[in-house]
This record gives structure tokens, C-alpha cells and sequence, in this order.
């Protein structure tokens, strides 16, 4: 999906898309898989790595849950915060319907 819209995106922006380890093809090894540690490994790539301090950072689905964690855990060092394809579990939102927005 992404690499349909990147070459778009790259018209206006410098745009990175990171293969989550565990997800796709990296080979990263992470502490953990879940999208708090995730958040951290991706902010030690943008953050620390390529001297990103203002990222737009947006994700989808499993990458929007770790986006997510991203801006909450490092909000001096997220410009703007994009999800799709995310419910965002809250009061009013329990446990047998966030299950049912999830297709994993």
C-alpha cells in the first residue's frame, strides 16, 4: 500500500517507510514486539539515527498503534501524528467492541 503513495508523498516530503521487525522482512531485534517497545526502536531509527526531531510520523493498522505510541512517548519529537484503519480503545469503547473493528 505504501509504495503506491510514496513516490507522491516524496514530491513535498523526505519520506522513510519502516519495515516493523517482526512484520515484514527486517531484521531487527527489538527488546520486544509490542508497540510501546516498537515506538522506542522506531524513534532510536528517526530520532537518533537520521537526526529527526519534528517527524510527521503516520501509520496503518498495527503501524498506526505504533505511530501512536510514538507521539505519546516522544511528543517534543512528533510534528504531526497520522493513523488509519485504528481504533483507539478509550471509555466507551470495551473489550467485545474494539474486537469487533479488528480484523486481526
Amino acid at each position: 500500500g505504501w509504495w503506491k503513495i510514496m513516490p507522491e508523498l516524496a514530491e513535498h516530503h523526505t519520506v522513510y517507510a519502516v519495515d516493523l521487525p517482526g512484520l515484514g522482512d527486517s531484521t531487527g531485534s527489538p527488546t520486544g514486539y509490542d508497540k510501546a517497545t516498537l515506538a522506542r526502536y522506531v524513534h532510536t531509527l528517526i530520532a537518533e539515527q537520521l537526526g529527526i526531531d519534528d517527524a510527521n510520523v503516520v501509520g496503518h493498522d498495527f503501524g498506526a498503534a505504533v505511530a501512536y505510541q510514538y507521539a505519546t512517548q516522544f511528543p517534543t519529537d512528533t510534528a504531526r501524528l497520522g493513523y488509519l484503519d485504528l481504533p483507539l480503545p478509550g471509555p466507551g469503547v470495551d473489550a467485545p467492541t474494539y474486537r469487533s473493528m479488528s480484523w486481526h
